[in-house]
């Protein structure tokens, strides 16, 4: 019994699981690569607990390589994203103020894939939330099936 409550809870978990989808793989990858370094990519997606070292290759080659590994490896890639995009997102539009790196406007890059987020999140019936959360329409559970299964007192189950 207890080996069919754990499968159960697999496919559970794997069903559960939504994936970035890829028209917003693309506009990060597009876009983002125009805003940050190298060294800063690598910082922003540690910081959203991103799976693995940093890829090798250009910046919008790490961008998609990096977004394809959370998918791949991530239980909650949204949940990542979110992280990735809150300061993006989050850009107040009135106080905000023109920030130029090397006669270039970062501030008005950064406003603009707030914009194309947010309509290729209308596009993928993404919404984003303040706080770093994206979301999918449907609640998400605040713990997997498979971690109560884990946490709970085995031999009392079977019995």
């Amino acid at each position: 019994m207890l080996d069919k409550l754990l499968a159960f809870a697999i496919s559970y978990q794997k069903i559960m699981r939504k994936k970035i989808p890829a028209p917003v793989i693309a506009v990060l990858s597009d876009n983002l690569h125009e805003i940050e370094s190298h060294v800063g990519l690598d910082n922003l997606f540690t910081y959203a607990d991103a799976p693995g070292e940093p890829p090798v290759g250009s910046k919008q080659v790490k961008i998609q390589a990096w977004l394809r590994r959370i998918n791949k490896e991530s239980d909650f890639p949204l949940k990542i994203l979110g992280k990735i995009i809150e300061e993006y997102m989050e850009l107040s539009d009135e106080l905000a103020q023109d920030n130029y790196q090397w006669g270039v406007n970062i501030t008005a890059q950064k406003q603009e894939l707030k914009t194309k987020l947010i309509k290729i999140f209308e596009r993928c019936n993404l919404t984003y939330i303040n706080g770093g959360t994206v979301s999918d329409g449907s609640s998400a559970p605040s713990k997997s099936l498979l971690e109560v299964i884990k946490g709970r007192d085995i031999p009392s189950i079977e019995a």
